[in-house]
């Protein structure tokens, strides 16, 4: 190939290549939702998966988290009496939940009015929560319902009756042992 053939060649690809304009560089702002100090409260109280502090009985076996736990231990001889702690919206509302756990363990027919006899006042280092019992024809869930800041947070302990009544006060001893922070 002669110099130029090589030279239109060179041409012809310039040519067809061209030069392209420009790229334009678009620039979006998008607004601030809202504009707020973040506190180390409001920082643990938004990022922390759990703002509490607890003791676990030396019992407890930790276990694997199922899809709503955030912390599961298992307990007794058998080893499936299990016990979880989980967070919900405040609005989630305590009745709901005895009346849902109450349809897990055989007890559905049962009034609401009859299942919330079944939940009792607890104090917890200055939160107000609540303690459920709950005994089906063979099984039992025990828990605390605790009311902090814009959730529920729910310890249940579900179990054959008597491996949840041999951990009842290992339980409450757990619930009762929360302070916050």
């Amino acid at each position: 190939m002669s110099i130029s053939e090589r030279r239109w060649i060179l041409l012809a690809t310039v040519l067809l290549t061209g030069c392209q304009p420009e790229a334009e560089i678009r620039q979006y702002v998008a607004p601030a939702e809202f504009e707020q100090m973040l506190t180390s409260d409001l920082i643990r109280d938004r990022f922390a998966s759990v703002p509490f502090r607890w003791s676990v009985p030396s019992a407890w076996k930790t276990a694997q988290n199922d899809q709503f736990s955030q912390f599961a231990w298992t307990t007794g001889g058998s080893g499936a009496t299990r016990i979880t702690v989980t967070s919900l919206p405040s609005t989630a509302g305590v009745a709901p939940q005895v009346a849902r756990w109450a349809g897990q363990i055989g007890l559905e027919g049962a009034a609401p009015a009859d299942l919330m006899q079944s939940v009792e006042p607890l104090q917890v280092n200055g939160m107000a929560g609540q303690w459920v019992e709950l005994a089906g024809p063979s099984e039992t869930i025990l828990g605390m319902l605790l009311t902090y800041k814009d959730k529920i947070w729910v310890v249940k302990l579900r179990g054959a009756s008597a491996e949840a009544a041999a951990a009842r006060e290992g339980l409450r001893s757990f619930c009762e042992s929360w302070s916050a922070g």
